[in-house]
């Protein structure tokens, strides 16, 4: 069984005032569309929507499918953690790598692309929560709603999003390549700066530097 901590969403609808006001009178469910276009690109760009996934062990079962919440998606992920460590993986990692199991005291667990997890030896016991997996997610391309964050923090990015990619239609009453293009770099630099508070852990104010101890 998967589990996750919960988190807030909130609605599309939320963000398009300024797309609909940019562009004119846009229907509603196309700006709805093309800002979660820009949600997703975000997401997948950023990283910085992480959820631990939690994973119940069973007793002589060793494939796991890392299931993401309802109406989102794996971007990738970044770290299984049981027990007194954690692993990190790549993408496309596929070699096992050891770590400590609870449930037997040791044993091999790798991750099998897209999203599943091998355990060998298979547990002798069902541990509750006995494993998290750390991965990055974006909304799936049904979603209606998305994580709170993106709403919060990044309002203005999503907008600038969408709008670079609405004024690219060819056709429309709006289409301006130039603003498009001013759009995007804005957007830009947007996802940028939102991996990098990603790497900080959205910290604020002064971080002091540690230099390496060269020996």
């Amino acid at each position: 069984m998967i589990v996750y901590d919960p988190f807030e969403t909130v609605p599309l609808s939320n963000f398009t005032p300024e797309v609909i006001v940019a562009t004119g009178d846009i229907p509603s469910d196309m700006a709805e569309s093309y800002i979660r276009q820009a949600v997703i690109d975000f997401a997948h760009r950023s990283q910085v929507v992480r959820r631990k996934l939690w994973v119940d062990l069973q007793a002589c079962v060793g494939d796991y499918l890392i299931e993401p919440p309802k109406c989102e998606q794996i971007v990738s992920i970044q770290r299984i953690c049981g027990g007194d460590g954690c692993l990190s993986f790549t993408p496309i990692a596929d070699e096992p790598c050891c770590a400590y199991l609870p449930c037997c005291g040791g044993g091999v667990v790798w991750f099998v692309p897209p999203y599943t997890i091998n355990i060998d030896p298979t547990p002798v016991n069902d541990v509750c929560r006995a494993l998290f997996v750390d991965a990055s997610v974006a909304p799936s391309r049904d979603a209606c709603e998305v994580d709170r964050i993106y709403y919060d923090r990044f309002h203005e990015a999503i907008i600038n999003g969408a709008l670079y990619r609405l004024f690219l239609i060819k056709g429309t009453a709006w289409y301006d390549p130039n603003v498009a293009l001013a759009y995007k770099g804005l957007y830009d630099t947007s996802v940028a700066a939102g991996g990098v508070e990603r790497l900080m852990g959205f910290q604020r104010g002064r971080i002091k530097l540690h230099g390496a101890r060269i020996v």
